[in-house]
């Protein structure tokens, strides 16, 4: 428990050196003069004692105590150190012994265990959903009431405003949240945990906090005052917690899993870190019962068993969250002065799209055993092919302006300097163009960074001996992908400039019907026999194995693509010429129009 004198010396310091914050964070000190209160900080206080007892007291009740009216040998708990009959109770309950004494042997490690990853899950998940829940509903309230204008308006940088929301906005769950760090020291002290691989792993929850609430804030600077609603901060409050549910009941069970690519994806989960701290007390996994076993063993990244030490694994989900939170930056410093702006510049776009294939290729090759190598393969590429289908979508909904900066590039960009109407220019520089060019630059440089790694996989991921790596094949497969990505995004770019739907909706629809349909149908009628993935951004799983080179389907589906791409781009091209012509030329055509018809 934590003594009375730390929670006097906490009231003390936020009424007498509050102030102090306001020369170096003006919004920093607005937050936390707004919240830190005497009664809110007692109300805390009081909050946090009552949870340390109520968990103390209901982890003192699964102690094992010697019941006089049951024989020695007959009274189990998962807490005591006898070993049961083989398959007479589960593999984590135990026979309870005594000592020379007559007391009962207890494992106090495990029990400490058991207290220190309850306190883990649970902390995790109140400061992520409870965090991005509040700076959520307290950037759509300040954009309501109109105080996020005067802030943009003020002297204060970009810095300054995003720290002081994210450190400010969710203070009391922070102050909560600190009371609770001397139990959950002592539960890891008592497990047996070292003192730096817990630092390290306080580390990766900060970095994945501090990801997480960039999200949080670019999702409220990206809302307006009249889509203002509670219920949507609850809305993305429970998506979170539904993801923090999964995520937890996988990291927890034991697996035996082969790695694969969308592994990746549960690094982003800063709880995966508990694998490497319940093995550092020793205990076996068969009196554990969780966090055994994980596909963390087999995982490479560009053929390195970087996952295996705890210190690499816990530094590379770090560096995962840095790598994010720094592009999410980018975008809430060009939103606070600009909100109607494009999320990334177009040369910022290049560096996000490189971030992102360079950490990701490293995941798309593993070493499998045995008959199941090619299935596992083919899940690899298809999974690596999807992902950079949604991540390009969302991209072009990213860079695509809005539809007043586009009407205005149309009308006035040929008023511009000679050197400003160059196709690079327009292309890697300028904002209020349209994103087709800057989204095919940037699958180029995604298939010349892929293309290397597909020509080393047999040093890379040696396969099985008898095994064929059909080099040609996968190359085509993957190349066939990023166009049909290309294709997909054409049709996109055209359907944000030309529906009248929310652009985030207009994202939606393409998703499920560009990607989610055309699956849904190739998986029920048999993934891999079925023509239709052909015509999904995962041609691999038709492509890659010989027996389903169909040239005709492969010819059709390329003439499909190219057929798209002209159409789309010759509408949006003429829509965008339309829409940038003056009041007068457009009345000049109209009555042309008419006279042509009379």
């Amino acid at each position: 428990m934590i003594p009375p004198l730390f929670y006097a010396a906490m009231i003390n310091f936020f009424s007498a050196y509050v102030d102090r914050l306001g020369d170096w964070n003006p919004q920093l000190y607005r937050e936390l003069k707004s919240r830190f209160t005497a009664p809110r900080v007692r109300w805390l206080l009081l909050a946090s004692f009552i949870c340390q007892a109520m968990v103390l007291f209901f982890r003192g009740g699964e102690i094992p105590v010697l019941d006089p009216l049951t024989p020695i040998g007959q009274q189990y708990n998962r807490y005591c150190l006898g070993t049961p009959p083989n398959g007479e109770y589960s593999r984590a309950t135990f026979v309870c012994t005594q000592d020379m004494l007559g007391q009962l042997q207890i494992n106090w490690r495990l029990w400490w265990l058991d207290g220190f990853t309850f306190l883990t899950i649970a902390g995790l998940t109140l400061l992520l959903v409870v965090g991005v829940y509040l700076l959520v509903a307290d950037l759509q309230k300040e954009c309501q009431r109109g105080t996020l204008n005067f802030i943009r308006l003020s002297p204060q940088g970009e810095g300054s405003f995003i720290w002081g929301k994210m450190l400010g906005v969710p203070s009391l769950l922070y102050g909560f949240l600190l009371t609770l760090l001397p139990l959950h020291g002592m539960a890891a002290g008592g497990a047996g945990i070292p003192l730096t691989l817990l630092a390290g792993y306080y580390g990766v929850v900060l970095a994945g906090a501090i990801f997480f609430f960039h999200i949080a804030l670019w999702i409220g600077l990206s809302s307006s005052a009249k889509s203002y609603s509670l219920s949507k901060s609850a809305a993305i409050a429970g998506l979170f917690v539904l993801g923090i549910l999964v995520l937890t009941s996988l990291t927890l069970q034991n697996n035996s899993w082969e790695p694969v690519f969308l592994s990746w994806f549960t690094l982003f989960y800063p709880a995966k870190a508990l694998i490497y701290l319940a093995r550092s007390t020793f205990l076996p996994t068969s009196t554990v019962g969780y966090l055994g076993p994980n596909e963390l063993d087999q995982l490479r990244w560009y053929g390195w068993d970087l996952f295996r030490s705890a210190p690499l694994g816990l530094g590379f989900m770090a560096a995962n969250f840095a790598v994010g939170t720094y592009w999410i930056q980018q975008v809430l410093c060009r939103r606070f002065r600009r909100p109607f702006s494009t999320a990334w510049s177009k040369g910022q776009s290049l560096g996000v799209t490189l971030s992102l294939v360079v950490i990701a290729n490293g995941f798309l090759l593993q070493n499998y055993g045995g008959r199941d190598h090619w299935d596992f393969l083919l899940l690899n590429l298809g999974s690596w092919q999807l992902t950079l289908c949604c991540f390009f979508l969302g991209l072009t909904l990213a860079l695509c302006p809005q539809i007043n900066y586009l009407r205005d590039w149309s009308r006035y960009r040929h008023e511009s300097p000679r050197q400003y109407r160059t196709w690079g220019w327009q292309n890697l520089v300028a904002d209020d163009s349209p994103p087709q060019g800057t989204i095919a630059i940037n699958l180029a440089f995604t298939a010349l960074l892929t293309l290397p790694m597909v020509l080393l996989m047999p040093w890379v991921a040696p396969v099985p001996p008898g095994i064929g790596i059909p080099l040609g094949s996968i190359v085509t497969a993957l190349a066939m992908g990023l166009l049909w990505s290309f294709t997909l995004t054409t049709l996109m770019q055209w359907g944000l400039v030309r529906m009248g739907f929310p652009r985030l909706l207009v994202l939606i629809l393409a998703l499920m019907l560009m990607v989610v349909l055309p699956l849904a149908i190739a998986i029920g009628a048999g993934i891999k026999e079925s023509t239709v993935m052909w015509f999904t951004p995962m041609p691999a799983i038709a492509l890659v194995e010989a027996a389903h080179w169909q040239t005709p389907l492969f010819f059709l589906a390329l003439i499909s693509q190219t057929l798209a791409i002209g159409l789309a781009s010759w509408q949006f091209n003429r829509y965008i010429d339309r829409l940038g012509r003056s009041e007068s030329q457009q009345y000049l055509a109209q009555e042309s129009l008419k006279l042509k018809q009379s």
